[in-house]
């Protein structure tokens, strides 16, 4: 019922401040090639399918990293506070969107594509192997590296769809990174059922790095 209300409470506040026809900015116009129209759609499509994978892959380790990490905090020094910590640690994600939406301001979208993947690997190594405060620092570092690509990778997707597509392919990705990803809290369940929540994050790094590949080749 809690979020129910905040949600029409959300709702009405978007309604009184949404934007009007009069008050939208003039759009920028879409860069042409020498011909003077967009890219074939089949120049864009391998680059497109890569973001569409490295969506799937990164979705894929946050699913799985989000679901074991409560409890993981918990037994690894946080007895009573494992949800606490938790939170506390998720709110880097909102600094990690704003770092990485700053950053597709300044530099080139496919060399901040590795970037942040990279990232993520000591954050997990530090997950699997660690306790106490220094776990929860690899936490909060772990959620704002995972939440640092997303700007990155979403202006990608819209720098290699045509136009006339783009509502779908957004669609898309996001099914990606929030169906298909889910798989990765089963792959984390096995780890965790056959050793330990540690063994959750150590069995992440390759995911990750898979990533890292992905972003190395668009």
């Amino acid at each position: 019922f809690f979020f129910a209300g905040l949600t029409a409470v959300l709702g009405l506040v978007l309604r009184a401040v949404s934007i009007t026809d009069e008050k939208r900015p003039a759009p920028v116009p879409e860069p042409a090639t020498a011909t003077g129209s967009e890219p074939p759609a089949a120049l864009l499509l391998w680059p497109l399918i890569l973001v569409y994978a490295a969506f799937v892959l990164n979705g894929f380790v946050y699913s799985a990293a989000r679901t074991f990490l409560p409890t993981h905090i918990r037994l690894k020094g946080f007895e009573d506070l494992g949800a606490a910590m938790t939170t506390v640690a998720l709110l880097t994600g909102a600094l990690g969107q704003y770092v990485g939406g700053s950053l597709t301001q300044r530099y080139r979208l496919e060399r901040l594509a590795p970037i942040m993947p990279v990232l993520v690997v000591p954050a997990l190594l530090l997950l699997g192997t660690t306790h106490g405060t220094l776990l929860v620092v690899a936490a909060a570092g772990f959620v704002m590296f995972s939440f640092g690509g997303q700007p990155v990778f979403t202006s990608l997707i819209a720098d290699y769809t045509p136009s006339r597509l783009l509502g779908r392919s957004y669609g898309v990705s996001f099914f990606a990174a929030f169906g298909l990803a889910s798989f990765g809290s089963t792959y984390a369940g096995f780890f965790a059922d056959r050793w330990d929540t540690a063994a959750v994050f150590l069995a992440l790094i390759p995911v990750a790095i898979l990533t890292v590949i992905v972003g190395l080749a668009l």
